[in-house]
């Protein structure tokens, strides 16, 4: 057929005019998606790409149907060769409005052409689930993002943050599933980037993410897992209930997960057991929660005050009673919260939640870290972690404090398997990091120096870093770069400035020491840590020793027994004095 045949064909069978009505309609029919895929929470970059695409496959549809099909006054016939176009057929036809013929003939074409598309979408849709799901089986790890508050007044974060938390811990229980912990996943909140490239950041095969949704005392929750390689999801749902009911809400979602995943997960307790159904108390607890993952003073201050309000709305809340406790454990750590107010306190409410429910691992870390940190007792501490980890084996935090005590007792193979650990589920987190530094400087690494400045490049703004990165450079002889170093954390922490601008110069020039020391002996809220540390960074040993002995007899100091195995203090190794500390803690150095 010649070309000018063909369009006059095109014409007379009004195949122009009905892919023209199409493609408008298959325009509005897109824009309209995109306006209410927020609504409906469809926002996976893979729905967009089908819709535009089936879109797109509807075209060579309509343009068929409209070539071999008509529709008349008399139903839809096939359209007629030329030549074969027969008086009474053109009669019929002039005796319909044109107007009338071609929005006939569009919205049947395009009806038939959308209904062809939407099989091809539910069909492509269902092979593409059953491959996912099957292929589930396989997946090992997981990384659970954190929920988007979608409440009307947007004022529920702490609760989207909470339920995603607590899926998080639960999913750490899956036997051979990796679960990277809180810090690294949440690391990726408010930024828009692509599935794909966070699990290739946080090195897993999945990604949970989902969205919260309160209005009054109802709680709307959905969530769906993505297949990091390709950006599908393996399996979405959404989940109903009263505020009251959260926990047993994170526990059909979590099971519905491993469901999906086609993997086992621990026998979940009964909701109420170690969970709430005080709307309040659960409130507090999650505010709590998001207090508790700053590691600040004041913001683990304000932990302890929203743990104690939900404990004290419900006496039998045994997850708020456990985080009570290990608000306590590292309060002295952070600040300078006296350190038996919170032994009492912190065992007190470990042992509460430990009454409610003898399998909640948390509280018996919380006791752990009591007893190392505060009570200088190692084997008891070690006790508490193992027990701990044998209810939850993958909670991060009882293997980095687990992974401390072994380094105090000397057991550095053992220390290094739990960081690693805790480093797979924590690989952008200042504290694992820190911790991880921390073991090459006491095992006596060569490339601690270069860890260190590694984190401070990572992690400008932790405090804990900073102060080891100096006590690093000094231990390896590297005073100029230490000095540097301090001046450094000077600008982190502009209270203490001029005190560290001062030990600066004092490393520099031995006329500026004698006020280096002023400085340093001066500063009432200095950590002991830190004042030992700078004493002897500057020479003076007896005094530093005088400081170690003083805070040893008192046992009020929360930072003393992380610094005593530290290659800094070797100068002080030869005094008698330290012996004796050392050995009735219980420490053993390395050589």
């Amino acid at each position: 057929m010649r070309a000018r045949n063909f369009f006059s064909e095109l014409r007379r069978r009004h195949v122009l005019r009905v892919v023209g009505a199409y493609a408008v309609a298959a325009w509005i029919a897109v824009e309209v998606y995109t306006t209410v895929q927020p609504i409906l929470l469809l926002d996976y970059e893979w729905t967009n790409s089908y819709i535009v695409l089936l879109a797109i496959v509807g075209f060579p549809v309509v343009f068929a149907l409209a070539w071999i099909f008509d529709i008349t006054p008399q139903g839809v016939q096939r359209t007629a060769p030329l030549g074969e176009v027969t008086p009474v057929d053109d009669a019929a036809r002039a005796a319909v409005p044109a107007r009338r013929q071609l929005s006939a003939r569009a919205t049947g074409f395009f009806g038939l052409g959308i209904l062809v598309a939407l099989v091809g979408f539910a069909a492509f849709a269902s092979v593409g689930t059953e491959r996912h799901v099957e292929r589930g089986a396989s997946i090992g790890s997981i990384a659970v993002l954190p929920f988007a508050d979608l409440s009307s007044t947007r004022d529920q974060e702490y609760l989207s943050d909470g339920i995603a938390e607590e899926l998080l811990n639960r999913l750490t229980q899956v036997p051979d599933l990796d679960v990277p912990a809180r810090t690294s996943s949440f690391a990726f909140r408010g930024q828009n980037e692509d599935v794909r490239e966070i699990g290739r950041r946080l090195g897993v095969e999945a990604v949970l993410e989902g969205s919260v949704r309160r209005e009054g005392d109802h709680v709307r929750v959905q969530a769906r897992l993505i297949d990091v390689s390709d950006g599908f999801q393996l399996w979405s749902e959404t989940f109903e209930g009263g505020a009251e009911d959260v926990f047993a809400l994170q526990d059909r979602i979590s099971e519905a997960i491993v469901e999906a995943l086609k993997v086992r997960i621990a026998p979940a307790p009964e909701a109420g057991e170690r969970g709430t159904k005080n709307a309040f108390a659960l409130e507090q607890y999650m505010l709590g929660l998001q207090r508790w993952h700053q590691r600040t003073d004041s913001d683990l201050r304000q932990a302890r005050t929203h743990f104690q309000a939900a404990v004290d709305a419900d006496t039998a809340f045994a997850l708020a009673h456990a985080a009570l406790a290990q608000a306590y454990a590292v309060l002295p750590m952070y600040g300078d919260y006296p350190v038996d107010s919170a032994v009492v306190r912190g065992l007190a409410a470990a042992a509460r939640a430990i009454e409610l429910d003898p399998s909640l691992g948390d509280a018996y870390a919380a006791m752990g870290q009591i007893a190392q940190n505060f009570e200088w007792d190692l084997p008891g501490a070690e006790r508490f972690y193992r027990r701990a980890l044998g209810y939850d084996p993958g909670d991060p935090t009882s293997h980095q404090w687990y992974a401390e005590t072994l380094m105090l007792l000397g057991r550095y193979g053992e220390a290094r398997s739990h960081l690693d650990k805790v480093l797979a589920a924590n690989p952008t987190a200042p504290a694992a990091a820190y911790i991880d530094v921390y073991f090459r400087t006491l095992s006596g690494s060569p490339d601690a120096a270069a860890a260190s400045s590694e984190l401070i490049l990572r992690h400008p703004g932790f405090g804990p870093g900073l102060v080891n990165h100096a006590f690093v450079l000094i231990a390896a002889g590297r005073t100029a770069d230490a000095a540097a170093a301090i001046e450094h954390l000077a600008e982190f922490t502009p209270g203490r400035a001029a005190l560290y601008r001062a030990v600066a110069d004092g490393l520099r020039d031995d006329a500026a020491r004698p006020a280096a020391v002023r400085a340093v002996l001066g500063a009432a809220a200095l950590p002991g840590l830190e004042r030992t540390g700078w004493l002897v960074a500057l020479g003076e040993n007896d005094r530093a020793m005088e400081a170690i002995d003083a805070a040893f007899r008192a046992r009020g100091d929360a930072h003393l027994l992380l610094l005593l195995p530290h290659p800094l203090l070797r100068p002080l190794r030869g005094d008698p004095r330290f012996q004796s500390v050392v050995s009735e803690i219980g420490i053993v150095l390395r050589a």
